[in-house]
């Protein structure tokens, strides 16, 4: 599933070579707006040109909405793209539809009167495909773009339930199938939850390991003997995370975790995919 609004983050260095290109962090989406020159909504034609080692490359491009800017709808133009530099971006193909932030000032090398697109996260979006040209609604550039991101949300989460469901067929794996909205209480299972919760709070800080030992058991993942996730004994998706402190003096590296070290902090029990390693 191509990659959507992805989460924010500091300004990283995507180092291809000694002239890669600095990206910027996503910054929110009112200050994106702000810094656009020009925003629209284009579907990539063709490719212009081979992909810079920094990541830049030009291609056609035809307007299917302008948002912001001058660019008008309807336009063949090219377009400064970047691509392929992880985490912020997907490649690029021809077919796509890409909601696109873009201004004036291309990277060094290409004339400046190209239109790029801004060298952020969250600059270039994967839409569907199925591009709606009464799209987007919304009265503000802001909730235009809202709408769209959510429109693409729905059609790759979509598409990936289908991809799925394809695999799962190829190797036998049982179908999944949602419940039933309409699905009333089932009072054994929720006797079932309320014991596992009623259980795992009989465990408070200043109770040992030993104690969260009769309840609990070690998970996967990374940890310390002074920090760790539990999985309970008789359901491995109902967790807790513990800190501890050492009951004794450290003998030697690493530290040991002790059945009488004592509990300092206890989260309350939550569900999750179990870790194997």
């Amino acid at each position: 599933m191509k990659k959507l609004f992805l989460g924010l983050s500091l300004i990283l260095l995507a180092a291809v070579n000694c002239h890669a290109t600095l990206i910027g962090g996503f910054p929110g989406l009112d200050p994106l707006i702000a810094e656009a020159e020009a925003i629209v909504v284009v579907r990539i034609d063709a490719t212009n040109s081979q992909i810079q080692a920094d990541g830049w490359g030009t291609y056609r491009c035809h307007i299917l909405q302008s948002l912001k800017g001058d660019i008008p709808r309807g336009k063949d133009i090219s377009l400064l793209l970047l691509e392929g530099i992880e985490p912020f971006s997907d490649r690029i193909n021809v077919g796509e539809v890409q909601l696109v932030f873009l201004h004036n000032n291309g990277p060094e090398g290409f004339p400046s009167e190209d239109y790029a697109a801004i060298a952020r996260e969250g600059a270039t979006l994967t839409l569907s495909p199925v591009y709606d040209v009464n799209m987007p609604e919304g009265k503000s550039v802001a909730e235009q773009v809202l709408n769209l991101a959510r429109k693409a949300k729905d059609y790759w989460i979509g598409r990936q339930t289908n991809e799925d469901a394809l695999l799962n067929k190829f190797l036998g794996a049982p179908a999944v199938t949602a419940p039933s909205v309409a699905a009333t209480p089932d009072p054994a299972l929720s006797k079932q939850i309320r014991d596992l919760l009623l259980e795992s709070g009989t465990l408070k800080p200043g109770m040992t390991r030993a104690d969260l030992l009769k309840v609990f058991t070690t998970e996967g993942g990374v940890s310390t003997p002074l920090q760790r996730t539990y999985v309970h004994r008789r359901c491995q998706w109902v967790k807790v995370d513990v800190e501890f402190a050492p009951s004794g003096p450290t003998q030697g590296a690493p530290l040991e975790g002790r059945a009488t070290d004592t509990i300092t902090k206890i989260s309350k029990p939550y569900l999750d995919w179990s870790i194997i390693d």
